[in-house]
């Protein structure tokens, strides 16, 4: 293994250790420094308020009405309302639409890309990952690549020394201050990225080779507000189980229609925590990423908006594969409802000054999306749990209630139907009926998440992942 391939910087902290130079270049401050603290979700409170205010209704509706009837209605009513946002999106005929191609750009003039690879606990997919990394189609002088490792992860670190690296990537050791979160990992790197955009791939990623060759060209052509570029996500279903299949759905309606039209009506993307390439003098200038937000990523996507930048989608695919067990999965959602609470939070706190930033339009959708994703698994409970009881006793309040939510979920059905055109008649049936027994598995993982953040317990929870192989 030639020595150039593989660089190990053991620097405590780029913010006080400015002497560090790698390659002639002496990294900036850290980002996260330079987050303004109305933007930062240390030391929130709003899941404790998100707790007491379940229990007050939950109490409400056992000592006054005596049933779980009018907490149910709640709960229907919130996911109806805030499911406006998917229903449009979902309906509009430009569902499809992510960009028209664009002539690449000669190598010449493709500018400098650094990738961002932040690792833990994840020794067994070094080898895959330097492999996915050596078949990016982009010219390897105009690319650099950081593997983020954290100083309490020897195991990750001793794998990826061993690995046989491209000469265009460099494992740093990240030392820097704040919690142990993926987001400080990505601050770490960013404050020794030298590219004039900058990508973040998970270590189990295998992006589209000519992905960094169309974000370039992309960017190249787009208007100087736009910001941030995401990629399709796809998951690998390669080992066929149900719960993959229902997650590689789930990723398939989220990237291929619901965020191409909140780009194509220019509201806020919640970024996927992956896969998005940034202008990275703009990334840098907003803050970066917040260290203590479980979901960066979609708390950065509203932050653009707020500063008055926009995503846009490109069309090379980054394939992921789904977490292999129950209990992955449902750790991984924890930490992805944890975060949404954390970004509703923070976005909910001078809300004037956010809508005269972005427009009312592109705020309340955005809150409402989040809102959908924190409710909708809790309605699921009473809309299946108790819809028997509410047909026994209906009124006019709770059946146009159930009138609408059946029909939300036959527009669900109908729309993954259609997704999911290539597999079997007798599978498609089988996985858009088997919906809500999915949706039900995220409740759980729902009220945990309410009952940590109500706790303050904000650790990463990183979920691992098997290594695969997926022709592109």
């Amino acid at each position: 293994q030639a020595d150039h391939a593989v660089a190990n910087d053991n620097y405590d902290s780029v913010a006080d250790s400015p002497q560090a130079v790698i390659g002639g270049y002496a990294p900036t401050p850290t980002p996260a420094h330079l987050l303004a603290p109305e933007f930062c979700a240390a030391d929130d409170r709003l899941g404790r308020k998100f707790f007491i205010l379940a229990l007050g209704v939950l109490s409400l509706g056992l000592f006054i009405f005596d049933d779980y009837r009018t907490i149910g209605l709640l709960a229907l009513v919130i996911s109806v309302v805030a499911h406006v946002p998917f229903i449009v999106a979902l309906v509009a005929k430009r569902a499809y639409l992510i960009g028209d191609p664009v002539a690449a750009l000669p190598d010449d003039k493709l500018p400098k890309f650094s990738i961002l690879v932040p690792v833990y606990h994840e020794a067994n997919m070094m080898a895959q990952l330097a492999r996915s990394l050596a078949a990016i189609d982009y010219p390897h002088d105009r690319l650099e690549a950081f593997i983020l490792i954290e100083a309490n992860d020897p195991e990750t670190y001793a794998a990826a020394m061993s690995t046989a690296w491209s000469p265009f990537v460099r494992v740093l050791t990240v030392r820097a201050e704040g919690p142990q979160t993926k987001p400080r990992e990505c601050n770490f790197g960013l404050a020794h990225a030298r590219g004039r955009h900058v990508v973040i791939y998970d270590a189990e990623d295998q992006p589209h080779p000519g992905q960094l060759r169309e974000a370039a060209t992309r960017f190249h052509d787009a208007p100087c507000d736009v910001a941030c570029l995401q990629a399709p996500l796809i998951i690998d279903k390669g080992n066929r189980d149900w719960l993959t299949a229902m997650f590689a759905l789930e990723y398939r309606l989220l990237f291929t229609r619901f965020l191409p039209i909140l780009s194509n009506y220019d509201f806020v993307i919640p970024l996927g925590g992956t896969s998005n390439h940034f202008r990275a003098d703009i990334l840098r200038a907003v803050g970066a990423w917040d260290s203590h937000n479980l979901t960066e990523d979609a708390e950065l996507g509203m932050r653009l908006a707020y500063f008055g930048f926009r995503t846009e989608m490109i069309t090379k695919p980054t394939f992921e594969n789904a977490p292999h067990r129950l209990k992955i999965f449902l750790r991984q959602r924890i930490r992805w409802q944890s975060g949404h609470i954390q970004t509703i939070s923070v976005h909910a706190r001078q809300p004037r000054r956010a809508i005269n930033a972005m427009g009312a339009a592109t705020y309340v959708f955005f809150m409402l999306v989040l809102m959908c994703r924190i409710t909708n698994p809790i309605a699921h409970i009473f809309l299946i749990g108790h819809g028997a009881t509410i047909f026994a006793a209906p009124d006019t309040l709770t059946s146009s209630v159930m009138v609408i939510s059946v029909n939300v979920y036959l527009l669900y059905f109908a729309l993954a139907y259609r997704a999911l055109d290539d597999e079997p008649k007798y599978s498609r049936l089988l996985y858009v009926l088997s919906l809500p027994a999915y949706w039900l598995l995220i409740a759980p993982a729902t009220v945990i998440a309410v009952y940590r953040m109500a706790r303050g317990q904000t650790a990463w929870m990183k979920t691992p992942h098997k290594p695969f192989r997926r022709k592109i």
